[in-house]
């Protein structure tokens, strides 16, 4: 049971690095954790977003890599170029948790 239950804050941050992994980043993260704000009451901090958004980046990194191990690969580049986008995404969201 306690594997299903997840930080709803976790999962907006994931929804919201998508967001912005595809060029959309003030299309959703604003709006939802407002709107998440409002109705729950819960406000998590600024730092723990930015934690959520680096780990999911981190962990979507290592999925895309791990396609490279598949032993009939046939677009490697299309790995390489996702797993680096993530790894950007990861190192600049830990970098706003620094200056937090």
């Amino acid at each position: 049971r306690e594997f299903r239950i997840l930080d709803p804050a976790d999962e907006l941050a994931f929804l919201a690095l998508e967001c912005e992994r595809i060029g959309a980043p003030a299309f959703v993260p604003r709006l939802l954790f407002d709107q998440y704000r409002r109705i729950t009451g819960d406000a998590p901090k600024e730092s723990l977003l930015q934690f959520y958004m680096s780990y999911r980046a981190s962990l979507r990194a290592k999925l895309a890599i791990w396609h490279l191990r598949e032993p009939q690969v046939h677009d490697a580049i299309k790995w390489h170029q996702l797993a680096k986008q993530y790894l950007d995404l990861a190192a600049r969201h830990i970098q706003c948790i620094a200056k937090t």
